[in-house]
């Protein structure tokens, strides 16, 4: 389950809120947060930009079938993101769309370990970059979200499944978003 919170304060600056947590497959579970200040733009050709700066934060764990921690650790995550895109175009009479892409760099360090005999640390530190895309259709107050991103690792060595973390090949959401106070 996710939640997103959002608020435009005056003169272009956004603050940006984000919790993801619980059960997600197969006995991981995860609870993370992220916090953000940005600036927004408006062009006068259609298309907005956003960059937004923050810190992202969570830990993590398996479970086994049986019950036991197979595995469990921390992270934090220091970001960058650049959005741009056409938000509020026509769509149909009082329907609305948005389209954003996004390019989000981080540098994600994790600490954890492996519950085995011996116990195995799985320490990891490296770069992220993930390109992304946001699709939205509705109305001025309400509109549902389609988000996906792909995080990228641009190095050449690869991860270590058993010493390393890794993070999800693909990131999808589907989502309402609803605007209080003024909405354009």
């Amino acid at each position: 389950m996710s939640a997103r919170l959002a608020y435009a304060a005056p003169k272009n600056i956004g603050i940006s809120m984000m919790y993801n947590g619980g059960p997600c497959n197969e006995g991981y579970r995860a609870h993370e947060g992220e916090l953000g200040l940005g600036y927004y733009m408006a062009s006068t050709g259609g298309l907005d930009f956003f960059v937004l700066g923050g810190l992202g934060i969570g830990q993590n764990y398996g479970e086994s079938s049986a019950g036991g921690k197979l595995y469990e650790g921390k992270y934090i995550k220091p970001f960058v993101q650049f959005n741009t895109g056409a938000a509020g175009g026509p769509l149909f009479k009082a329907m609305r769309t948005d389209v954003l892409f996004c390019l989000k760099a981080s540098y994600f360090s994790y600490e954890g370990h492996r519950n085995t005999d011996p116990r195995i640390d799985c320490n990891s530190s490296y770069m992220l970059v993930e390109p992304g895309l946001k699709l939205s259709v509705g109305g001025k107050r309400f509109r549902l979200d389609y988000v996906t991103s792909v995080p990228i690792v641009p190095t050449s060595e690869g991860l270590n499944g058993s010493t390393n973390a890794r993070t999800y090949p693909i990131t999808i959401s589907l989502g309402a978003r609803i605007s209080i106070g003024s909405a354009d």
